[in-house]
């Protein structure tokens, strides 16, 4: 189950990017779990990236397992970068926020995309598979 939480002034279809992103924990076999999803400023992000990862700049998405029972972690967006992405990738903001969310649930699950190469291919190609289950994004 996701819990979407904007605390920007964008207006956002939380209803429409819930049931996107349920569907991915769906495809996931993470149905049972609880996600709580955070939409937020570059300001509010860069200030978390630094506090968290010793990285003074924003970033498109950040990811915090939690390692209970029921919750899975908690997946922190920056709207506005992603919009600037989408558009540098031809992509729809809905698709870029989709593969973000599926970017960050791989994080929740231990994957990893900075350490190496072959850590980044790998998680790229899992979130490729993934997408290309979903029957709407």
């Amino acid at each position: 189950m996701v819990e979407i939480n904007n605390t920007t002034t964008h207006k956002i279809n939380i209803k429409g990017y819930t049931k996107i992103f349920n569907n991915v924990l769906d495809v996931l076999n993470l149905y049972d779990k609880y996600v709580s999803v955070g939409i937020v400023d570059e300001k509010y992000i860069k200030q978390m990236n630094r506090n968290y990862r010793g990285i003074n700049k924003p970033t498109d998405v950040l990811s915090f397992l939690w390692g209970d029972e029921l919750g899975l972690g908690e997946i922190i967006f920056c709207y506005d970068i992603i919009c600037k992405q989408a558009k540098e990738n031809g992509n729809s903001i809905k698709y870029e926020m989709t593969l973000m969310f599926i970017h960050g649930i791989l994080h929740l699950l231990g994957y990893e995309d900075e350490k190496s190469d072959e850590e980044y291919i790998k998680m790229e190609n899992k979130q490729k598979e993934i997408i290309e289950k979903l029957d709407t994004y």
